[in-house]
């Protein structure tokens, strides 16, 4: 249940303004006045009264880097004057030295301040299975970081011994965390970004389509930093292509006619441009479904179906030519259309699986049987698997298994935490490798993995092994967590069967835009393997499964026949492969009506099992309800009842 703000929060608005001395923000005198301000601590019951300073001219909170840092990082920050002028915010990880004057802020080493102590960004985050999580570096060369924030005209100031941000800036800058910040009707909100429904009341940013002057530009300002220092470029998004020459603002300039119009649209009064905007831009940053820039404002309409808001982007929509309707619509439709394959992808699979004995079924996966092969079959990477993944590895070893499958060729990822504990059963080894793309600093994530389940981490973990042999099952729907495991595990020596996997390998980032929508991003911490290299390409099987039809459709048939699988684990070698592993990314075509997106929908939303909102529903639910039609509401409800659910403790990758 939505947890409402009631009137008495409003008591802050009451408080008396303190007038500070003026400060200097990059070299101009700017008068702030300071106020309290009420901060809800990642729900209704908890606050606390943070000091902030206004601008006269913006009405956004300036937070203290202290205030903000201390809720969401378990090792404490404190903030010192240096004698040059600049501010060290230091924990026992690190510092960030601020420099108030030049709008600057330098790290030494970003990662270990903004990844290491994190508070759990949910109450269940704890792994049962995991303990002893840690990040190292895999050099000793550390490379610093440094943010121009005056290039993008937005002001540091200090007072009184602290330093003072923009609160969607710093919010932005420890995106990591998982944790952000908002704020919203004189109220700051800590938000822990994995949850999918705000505990705040939200109708007020759909109440009306009219923007806040006064925060277009530091909105666009602050999406131009966020897009260069934080956005990882991921090489299946085409406008990211043209921003490994040029930065977010220049790229908007020269990648096409209808980036230019976008940036037009971002800077409009009228949130139902703005929403366009942000709609033309995540067709041309499509890498597959972890970045949406327009994710929160169509969580909002979708929210909010009877308000002003929610009308108007409907009228926009049903008013538009066919051509401005199809570049709303483009990554909508493409997204549906991926979708709609996986679906028909597991009708296949759950058609040829009839003939094999289902040994047992759970919500969310199912083992199956044929001869001395077992094939365990999930499509999301989830805390629920492990259990039911523990027991079908026990099952077979009891019963003469020789071949374990991992299905995971409809897999759309989830938890890095169930990838740790499947890469530490088939290969020894949970760690994950990462480098940042910004930095160019490499980390390995390690844990400790409870094997047996057994709720401890000792030597009776160490004997959890199986004689039998391991193989994934992989295709271009493979994604994220589907297919970073086959990618490390192939080079650990796993073999991968079927079709090279669809990447992804960027972790996801989740902030919150000054006018209070959130919106997702790949970020710059980039999955990669032992040799560091990028596995955005995939894992290219070690035997194909897939063939093409006389018709040029792709025939997955032999994917899910059991006689075909053991004939190619015969051919190939119980062995590491040492083969690249990037190809050639599978194309996509977008559909050209609004009624394609209406099909796609209802078969989604069918064939999806019940899980956390994806950023695709959200696109198709805003062109179904600008649609308008009976049939489009429908395929709305069964979107929305079969993604209610939350993804409770895990990190999305």
């Amino acid at each position: 249940m939505k947890k409402i703000i009631s009137s008495a929060t409003a008591f802050a608005l009451l408080l008396p303004m303190l007038l500070t001395p003026s400060v200097s923000a990059a070299g101009e005198a700017v008068s702030y006045s300071m106020k309290e301000v009420t901060g809800y601590l990642f729900g209704m019951d908890s606050s606390e009264t943070f000091s902030c300073l206004f601008r006269p001219d913006m009405n956004i909170p300036y937070i203290s880097a202290d205030d903000f840092l201390n809720q969401i990082y378990t090792a404490a920050f404190t903030t010192t004057k240096n004698s040059d002028g600049t501010y060290s915010v230091t924990n026992k990880n690190g510092a960030m030295v601020v420099d108030p004057e030049k709008d600057t802020v330098h790290f030494d080493m970003y990662e270990k301040v903004a990844y290491f102590d994190c508070k759990p960004y949910l109450d269940s985050e704890k792994c049962e299975y995991l303990g002893n999580e840690s990040y190292r570096l895999l050099e000793e060369t550390e490379h610093p970081l440094d943010l121009d924030l005056g290039k993008y005209h937005i002001d540091v100031t200090a007072d009184g011994g602290n330093v003072y941000f923009p609160l969607s800036t710093i919010a932005d800058i420890f995106a990591p965390s998982y944790h952000s910040a908002i704020y919203l009707d004189s109220n700051i909100y800590f938000v822990k970004v994995i949850e999918d429904d705000p505990y705040f009341n939200t109708d007020s940013l759909c109440s009306g389509t009219a923007r806040d002057r006064i925060l277009i530009d530091y909105a666009y300002n602050e999406l131009c930093f966020v897009m260069d220092n934080f956005y990882g470029k991921p090489a299946k998004s085409p406008l990211a292509v043209t921003m490994k020459s040029s930065d977010f603002d220049k790229a908007l300039d020269i990648h096409s006619e209808l980036t230019v119009q976008a940036k037009q649209l971002l800077h409009s009064e009228n949130k139902v441009d703005y929403a366009f905007a942000l709609l033309y831009l995540d067709g041309l940053l499509n890498d597959g479904g972890h970045t949406g820039l327009s994710s929160g404002m169509l969580q909002l309409i979708n929210r909010n179906p009877e308000s002003v808001l929610t009308a108007a982007v409907q009228k926009r929509m049903a008013d538009i030519s066919v051509e401005e309707r199809a570049n709303a619509m483009q990554f909508i439709l493409e997204l549906s259309q991926k979708e709609d394959q996986r679906a028909k992808l597991k009708e296949l699979r759950e058609s040829s699986y009839k003939s094999y004995d289902k040994v047992k079924e759970w919500d969310d996966c199912a083992l199956f049987q044929s001869g001395k092969t077992f094939i365990f079959m999930f499509d999301e990477f989830r805390d629920k698997v492990v259990e039911p993944f523990k027991w079908s590895l026990d099952r077979a070893a009891d019963n003469g298994c020789e071949n374990f499958i991992i299905d995971l060729s409809a897999n759309s990822g989830g938890s890095s935490a169930v990838a740790m504990y499947m890469l530490s059963i088939m290969t020894d080894n949970p760690n994950l490798l990462m480098v940042n793309t910004k930095t160019g600093n490499k980390m390995e994530e390690s844990a400790s993995v409870d094997k047996n389940l057994d709720d401890a981490f000792d030597e009776k973990d160490d004997k959890v092994t199986y004689s039998f042999r391991f193989a994934i099952l992989t295709t271009r729907y493979s994604f994220s967590c589907g297919n970073l495991v086959p990618c490390l595990a192939q080079e650990r020596g796993v073999p991968i069967l079927g079709e090279t996997s669809g990447g992804g390998t960027c972790m996801l980032s989740k902030l919150y835009a000054p006018d209070g929508c959130s919106f997702a991003i790949s970020n710059t911490l980039t999955m990669v393997n032992s040799k560091g290299q990028d596995i955005e390409g995939g894992a290219a099987p070690d035997r194909v499964l897939v063939t093409e039809n006389a018709d040029g459709e792709l025939d997955y048939s032999e994917c899910y026949q059991v006689d075909a699988i053991n004939a190619a684990l015969k051919e190939v070698p119980v062995a590491p492969s040492s083969q690249p592993t990037t190809v050639e990314e599978a194309p996509s075509t977008a559909a050209e009506e609004e009624t394609a997106a209406i099909q796609t929908a209802a078969q989604a939303a069918d064939s999806e099992p019940s899980g956390s909102v994806p950023l695709y529903a959200w696109f198709l639910v805003c062109g179904l309800l600008a649609a308008g039609t009976a049939a489009a509401a429908v395929a709305v409800i069964l979107i929305i009842r079969r993604h209610r659910r939350i993804h409770a403790g895990e990190k999305e990758n």
